[in-house]
C-alpha cells in the first residue's frame, strides 16, 4: 500500500512539474509582434557584429568594440532560443537554417580580426541578414500583424545605419576601398529614403515626432562629416555617429512596438 501511495504522489509530483514545464514553455513563446521585433534585431546584430570585427581589428575606440563584440554574441544566442517558441512550420524550417549558418558566422567572428579575412565575415554577415529578412516575411505570412510596416521601416533604418559603418570601416582598413566606400554610400541613401518615409508615418505621435527630430539632426551631422572625409580617414566619428542613432531608432521602434499610436 506504501509503495502504491509512493508511485502515485510521484506520478502527481511529475505531472506538476510536467504542467509547469508546459506552462513556462507557453508563456516563453513569442507573439507575432515579440517575433518580429527579435528577428529584426538579429538584421542588427548581424552588421553591427560585422562593424565591431572591424573596429576591434584596426583598434578604433577598442574596449566599446570589444564589449559590444561579446554583448552582441550572447544577444544573438538569447534571440535564436527565444525564436525556437515561435509556431509556424514555414518559420521553424528558415530558423534551422539560420542556425546554421550562425554556428559558422560566430566561429568566424571568434578568430583575431584581420584584413584579409574580413570579406569572408562580410559575406557571412550578408547572408544572416538576408536570413533574417526571410523570417521577418514568414512571420508576416502567417499572421500579417499591423505593426509589421512600421517594425520592418525602423529596423531596415538601424541595419543601414550599421552596414554603412561597417563599410565605411572596412574601407578605412584598406579593404577594397572604392567598394566599400560604394556600399556606405548606397547604404546612406537607402537611410536617406527610408527617413522621409518614417517622417510622414501616420503611426507617429508627439514622442516619435520629437526622436525623429533629433535623428534628422544628428543624420545631417552624419552626413556633413563624410562629406569633408571621402577618403575614409577618421572611422571613430562615423562609429559615433551610428552608434547614437542607432540608439534613437531603437527608441523609436519600442514606442511603435509597444502602442497602437494615435495620428498627430
Amino acid at each position: 500500500m506504501m509503495h502504491l501511495i509512493r508511485s502515485y504522489f510521484t506520478l502527481t509530483a511529475l505531472l506538476f512539474y510536467a504542467l509547469l514545464y508546459s506552462a513556462a514553455t507557453q508563456a516563453a513563446a513569442p507573439s507575432d509582434v515579440e517575433a518580429l521585433l527579435l528577428v529584426s534585431e538579429q538584421q542588427v546584430l548581424s552588421q553591427r557584429l560585422l562593424k565591431n570585427y572591424a573596429q576591434i581589428g584596426q583598434e578604433v575606440r577598442f574596449l566599446a568594440a570589444r564589449s559590444s563584440h561579446q554583448e552582441s554574441l550572447a544577444r544573438f544566442e538569447s534571440i535564436m532560443e527565444q525564436l525556437k517558441g515561435y509556431d509556424d512550420s514555414a518559420f521553424t524550417r528558415l530558423l534551422g537554417e539560420m542556425e546554421a549558418e550562425w554556428a559558422s558566422y560566430k566561429k568566424a567572428l571568434q578568430q583575431p580580426p584581420k584584413a584579409e579575412r574580413s570579406v569572408e565575415i562580410e559575406t557571412q554577415a550578408e547572408r544572416l541578414m538576408l536570413l533574417a529578412g526571410r523570417l521577418q516575411q514568414a512571420i508576416i505570412s502567417a499572421s500579417n500583424p499591423p505593426e509589421a510596416i512600421i517594425i520592418r521601416l525602423v529596423g531596415s533604418m538601424i541595419v543601414a545605419s550599421e552596414h554603412a559603418a561597417a563599410h565605411y570601416l572596412l574601407a578605412s582598413w584598406d579593404v577594397d576601398r572604392e567598394r566599400n566606400i560604394r556600399l556606405f554610400k548606397e547604404s546612406v541613401g537607402r537611410f536617406d529614403t527610408n527617413l522621409i518615409t518614417l517622417s510622414h508615418a501616420p503611426e507617429n505621435s508627439r514622442q516619435t515626432a520629437d526622436i525623429i527630430r533629433s535623428l534628422e539632426n544628428r543624420w545631417a551631422l552624419f552626413k556633413e562629416g563624410h562629406r569633408v572625409d571621402e577618403e575614409a580617414q577618421y572611422p571613430d566619428f562615423v562609429i559615433r555617429m551610428s552608434d547614437s542613432i542607432s540608439r534613437l531608432l531603437e527608441e523609436a521602434k519600442g514606442h511603435y512596438a509597444t502602442a497602437s499610436l494615435p495620428t498627430e
